[in-house]
């Protein structure tokens, strides 16, 4: 930028029979415009990089704070800049403060622009990385899901539960056989990020009836929901992640049933269990709820809703 504003100045008095003269005669004052500009942009383009890594101060780079700091030290550099070159060369003051106001006050704004194009080119990195890592524990959670389905621990009680009712009762043992399908091939399939709530009921409806059939009594489900809010969209396979996570934190019995309520309520589709915990807590925890999270920062632009008491753990989950 100093050589942009200073090289206009040789270019106007470059005509003919004029170039020895203006050499001979401005030469000192064109190297002292020229440095002193040079100084001038290092100098404001290092402080708008300390404001803009200021610890102590929060909230937005272009402030009205950080301006006005920015402007009175610009304005204090133009003053004694001006000064020093007009007791140097002798030259008419007012001349010389209304071109150091015009140059440096112009290099400014445009140091604030290139410095404020460099920050949304490192916001667009940082959020291009955002959604690479997204991606990643996107795939990190469908597969750790897919895990907990086909785990040989998990294929050992559905086996053990179809065993059970293959015995005891045939037709049964073919609808849980039927369930268990559908819920595989849901997991299996490549599913959007955002699905209708309707499609998400019925999904959710074939896990539920798969766990009564392996779990009985000691497993019950609640479902209140508003036929107005089926067309919203919430996270995919979302609600079997929270019934899920009640199931494996929480004994169950045919005495201590684990109570499961389902229901919208303004934007939010709830599920809330009563709370009986473990005595040893499964690994992984609360690796589901942050997924979750997660997704719905980024997808919905919303928080999940968590609340806990000592007798109940309820998940809100966004609807938009």
């Amino acid at each position: 930028m100093a050589s942009l504003f200073n090289a206009s100045k040789l270019v106007l008095r470059l005509r003919p029979g004029r170039l020895v003269r203006y050499f001979e005669d401005n030469l000192n004052e064109f190297w002292y415009q020229y440095i002193s500009h040079f100084l001038f942009c290092l100098f404001v383009f290092a402080l708008i990089s300390w404001f803009q890594s200021w610890k102590f101060t929060k909230g937005n780079f272009f402030s009205l704070k950080r301006m006005l700091l920015l402007f009175s030290i610009v304005m204090v550099i133009i003053i004694i800049s001006s000064k020093l070159h007009v007791t140097y060369f002798q030259l008419p003051r007012k001349f010389i403060l209304f071109g150091y106001i015009a140059r440096y006050g112009l290099s400014t704004a445009l140091i604030l622009l290139i410095h404020r194009i460099l920050i949304l080119v490192d916001e667009s990195k940082a959020k291009q990385d955002q959604i690479h890592q997204l991606q990643i524990e996107k795939v990190e959670a469908q597969h750790k899901q897919l895990k907990n389905q086909i785990n040989p621990h998990f294929f050992f009680n559905t086996l053990n539960s179809l065993s059970a009712l293959v015995k005891q009762d045939a037709d049964k043992a073919t609808d849980y056989i039927s369930y268990l399908s559908k819920v595989f091939r849901q997991s299996l399939s490549n599913q959007p990020d955002l699905v209708t709530l309707k499609s998400e009921i019925e999904f959710i409806d074939y896990y539920i009836k798969l766990q009564k059939l392996r779990f009985g009594d000691a497993f019950k489900v609640d479902m209140k929901l508003s036929l107005g809010k089926y067309e919203k969209l919430v996270l995919s396979m979302g609600l079997q992640t929270l019934v899920e996570n009640a199931l494996k934190h929480n004994t169950l019995s045919k005495q201590s049933p684990l109570l499961i309520k389902i229901y919208t309520e303004d934007d939010y589709i709830w599920v809330t269990n009563n709370f009986q915990p473990k005595k040893q807590v499964p690994g992984g925890e609360n690796f589901g709820l942050s997924s979750l999270q997660k997704r719905s920062k980024w997808l919905q632009k919303k928080d999940i809703i968590i609340k806990k008491t000592e007798t109940s753990f309820s998940v809100g989950l966004p609807l938009t």
